[in-house]
């Protein structure tokens, strides 16, 4: 429920997006913390878009200005989501088609919050379906000539579930 502090200020859609982009990178980073070292040398060599560990890439801070006011409030005021060492408002282009598309695949995998953290190929397959489509990398299928960006989600999807 969004805080009648921002009432004027952010829309409650926007505040209830921004918590549970907030919730799956918390997740995200926690599950990666849990990681044995080969499975995050793992991640590093298969990861295009974020480098060596996931990284939560924050909000344009002009384009999305809406969005880094209610994850402002959400990280430093609320204090409730954890793993945020990260700047909110660092990106150079918007964020929040890719966090939706994030936030799809990511749904069905919440219910393992209770059972278990996520391992190296969900994380792989939410940082892939969130990176824009001349980024992603095929999932066991380095020889793939896929170019339907709807194909390669399904086909990712598929993977996680194992």
């Amino acid at each position: 429920m969004k805080p009648k502090a921002l009432d004027k200020i952010v829309k409650s859609d926007v505040y209830s997006f921004v918590k549970q982009t907030l919730d799956m990178w918390s997740f995200i980073k926690f599950s990666y913390s849990k990681f044995h070292i080969d499975d995050r040398i793992w991640l590093a060599n298969n990861n295009l878009r974020y480098g060596k560990y996931p990284r939560f890439g924050g909000f344009h801070h002009e384009s999305e200005a809406e969005f880094v006011v209610a994850a402002h409030w959400i990280v430093h005021v609320e204090k409730s989501v954890c793993y945020f060492d990260d700047t909110i408002a660092n990106e150079g282009e918007p964020q929040v088609e890719r966090y939706m598309r994030m936030l799809e695949l990511y749904e069905p995998m919440k219910e393992l919050i209770e059972v278990r953290t996520l391992g190296p190929n969900e994380i792989l397959a939410l940082l892939n379906c969130g990176a824009p489509y001349h980024k992603i990398s095929f999932l066991n299928d380095q020889n793939s000539n896929e170019t339907d960006p709807q194909r390669t989600i399904q086909r990712q999807q598929k993977a996680v579930g194992n």
